[in-house]
């Protein structure tokens, strides 16, 4: 056994000692990160209820309310048919966590996060999403079967496990086109921030969903060429979204499966958003050697997506990503290295890591043939 793991099993054995703790949390020193990991592991214990409780606040529209004007809880509680008493235990709890505060007149008003939650549409969305994830977690234990799992988020996320994702229908693609447009715009600022994108003249999108990530990078840099490549139902509402955005004379879309080649040629950047952990494997090579039949040798590919790369910001995204993909029943949160190693069995040769500004919410993976 190597030093490193007889000194992980010694600390293990002291921090499970109770007087070990005692001791910790009464010594001035290593009182505050005694505190520290207290709270941290609460939050864990109590994830369920905390979540509850932000689902609550947005699902019945509160945080957007009680935004617009400062409200009491008896305000409320008339307004939304609740007991006063209970809602009022209710909203200590979301003030609690930081959503709301007391001003001083006694009434509600935003804490930091709930203007954080109610100034950005895609957290909003992906709250009220989360009750069907919560449904399919409610027995984890069957979502590690070899079959895959008959779930919610399987079936909203349709074009992922469809043994024939270019069939998928307009009624299934618009629900998640829909979410995956509204979620984006953060992860589309840390891009456009990390990667030089304007020394580029032509960018395809695989797997571009709605256009807003397109979107989002025309409006910076407007000298570039907009492509897009998704299922038929998908492209049809990208174009109409790309032309709403007075884009329509610089973009292409193209209606079909990534996985059926040969993909649209003749562009300098393809970029894969949140695109590879989306799927197992074998689908991910299928769609990486299908990419590179296209790229000539100055091309670049670009992917973006959350990353397991060992920071407490990656960590906790590959934690909440890999209980998404086993929902799912697709997917997984990968690290560099991994991505790495599909990338080179695709055949491409030069890759390198970069990380955004926030890395919980995406790393860069850029490639060239």
């Amino acid at each position: 056994m190597r030093l490193f793991d007889r000194l992980r099993e010694w600390r293990n054995r002291k921090i499970a000692d109770p007087d070990f703790r005692r001791k910790i949390a009464t010594f001035p020193l290593s009182r505050p990160i005694s505190n520290y990991q207290a709270n941290a592991l609460f939050h864990l214990t109590a994830g369920f209820a905390f979540s509850q409780i932000l689902y609550f606040m947005v699902h019945e529209g509160l945080i957007g309310e009680i935004a617009e004007t400062p409200r009491t809880s008896a305000d409320l509680a008339a307004e939304h048919g609740f007991d006063p008493r209970k809602l009022n235990m209710m909203l200590e709890a979301a003030a609690g966590l930081g959503l709301i505060a007391k001003t001083s007149e006694g009434k509600w008003t935003l804490a930091d996060f709930g203007a954080v939650i109610h100034g950005d549409p895609g957290i909003t969305a992906m709250i009220e999403h989360h009750a069907m994830l919560y449904e399919d977690l409610a027995s984890p234990e069957k979502l590690l079967q070899s079959a895959a799992p008959d779930t919610l988020t399987r079936h909203y996320w349709s074009y992922a496990t469809s043994p024939d994702p270019a069939s998928i229908e307009k009624a299934a693609a618009s629900p998640y086109s829909e979410l995956m447009r509204v979620s984006q715009a953060m992860l589309a600022e840390e891009v456009i921030g990390t990667h030089p994108l304007g020394k580029h003249k032509r960018v395809l999108d695989v797997g571009g969903g709605d256009g807003a990530f397109l979107a989002a990078v025309g409006s910076h840099h407007p000298g570039l060429h907009l492509s897009l490549l998704d299922l038929p139902p998908v492209a049809e509402r990208a174009k109409r979204f790309l032309a709403e955005q007075g884009m329509a004379n610089r973009s292409d879309t193209y209606g079909g499966s990534f996985f059926d080649p040969p993909l649209p040629e003749g562009n300098d950047l393809i970029t894969l958003i949140r695109i590879v952990c989306d799927h197992d494997d074998d689908n991910v090579l299928r769609l990486l050697r299908n990419i590179r039949k296209v790229m000539r040798p100055a091309d670049t590919l670009l992917i973006a997506e959350a990353m397991a790369a060992g920071k407490t910001g990656e960590s906790l995204a590959q934690a909440y990503f890999n209980a998404y993909f086993l929902a799912m029943g697709s997917g997984k949160c990968r690290s560099p290295e991994e991505i790495f190693s599909l990338l080179k069995k695709a055949g491409f040769s030069q890759m390198r890591f970069k990380p955004s500004n926030i890395r919980l919410i995406t790393g860069l993976i850029i490639a060239k043939s």
